[in-house]
């Protein structure tokens, strides 16, 4: 039976990934790598999810943000390939893409719109030439929003929990922009099927292939938990990127069995 492995199982995504999963607990910012590969059994699978997320946090410490985002992914596929590894899952983001109001398939035209995800799309071309010798082991995930309610304040869905707090004030502009939503969870189980995966290879869109606006999902959120949203707080409008939805055919002509919709849990 193949062994999984994963990296930051404490946080959004990781959180939800089934306890067979292993979690590398090692701090990736320093020299771990003869540390690492005796932990690893060979001919295992690993997912990789740690980084440091959006341009505000890379900019408080880029040299941290370099090592754990940029440099410690092809250290680990590194490790993986000596080890033999059957696949090494590198999660990407769906921010990689050019702007456009057209589904994005995986050869859809790149323009990384900031610091975060051009960092996504420098280690995806790393990456890609590690593996060139063997890319059946490799898969690129790129992911598309999550919204839930249990997630980071800086996130759509701790803008929810804030907009569900009768004692906040928060605003929430360009509720009519259009995305691509996956709960936390769905995205771990997905990522988990796609590491055993041994035709699911290169790059790959998670995502659920339809549109949904920012002032619908939250209004969803709330008839779900039983909760009255003041819709004076969500303005509406639209942001520099108005529409992200991706295609999820190939995803889905390798595991056709999953279940991509949508559906948010209650507030905790």
């Amino acid at each position: 039976m193949t062994k999984i492995y994963a990296t930051c199982t404490t946080g959004t995504i990781g959180k939800y990934l089934e306890r067979s999963i292993n979690s590398i607990n090692i701090d990736l910012t320093k020299n771990y790598t003869d540390d690492l590969a005796e932990l690893l059994d060979p001919d295992g699978a690993f997912i990789h999810l740690a980084a440091i997320v959006g341009d505000d946090a890379i900019k408080r410490d880029l040299n941290v943000a370099k090592k754990l985002n940029c440099e410690s992914p092809i250290k680990l596929a590194e490790i993986c390939l000596s080890k033999n590894f059957k696949k090494f899952v590198f999660v990407s983001m769906s921010h990689v893409y050019a702007n456009s109001n057209e589904i994005l398939h995986e050869n859809s035209p790149i323009n990384p719109r900031g610091i975060y995800s051009e960092q996504k799309i420098a280690v995806e071309e790393k990456l890609i030439q590690l593996f060139s010798n063997s890319p059946e082991k490799l898969c690129i995930v790129r992911l598309f929003s999550i919204l839930d309610w249990n997630m980071p304040d800086f996130t759509l869905g701790g803008a929810a929990r804030k907009l569900a707090d009768k004692n906040s004030d928060f605003i929430l502009s360009n509720s009519d922009d259009i995305r691509d939503f996956l709960t936390p969870k769905t995205v771990a189980d997905t990522l988990a099927k796609i590491s055993l995966c041994d035709s699911l290879v290169g790059i790959v869109n998670l995502s659920t292939a339809t549109g949904t606006s920012i002032k619908e999902a939250i209004g969803i959120m709330f008839a779900e938990s039983n909760l009255i949203l003041q819709n004076f707080r969500l303005l509406p409008g639209t942001s520099n990127f108005p529409t992200i939805i991706g295609s999820n055919s190939k995803l889905l002509s390798n595991l056709p069995d999953l279940d991509l919709n949508w559906q948010p849990s209650r507030i905790a």
